[in-house]
């Protein structure tokens, strides 16, 4: 399988340096900034709901 499948499938092995050359060549290169932001992140989000609840009981 090729780099750029295994990208497109969302293979976790992929580099972020790859990503970030696809984005570049896609034009897409801004949506950099959105890769690692917290406010995207469904586990970043989760964790954070996790602590206000906790704070909330405290």
């Amino acid at each position: 399988m090729s780099t750029l499948q295994r990208q497109e499938v969302g293979d976790p092995g992929v580099s972020i340096g790859i990503v970030a050359s696809s984005l570049r060549l896609d034009r897409r290169d801004s949506e950099l900034r959105n890769l690692a932001a917290p406010e995207n992140e469904d586990c970043a989000l989760s964790l954070n709901v996790r602590e206000t609840t906790e704070l909330g009981r405290a």
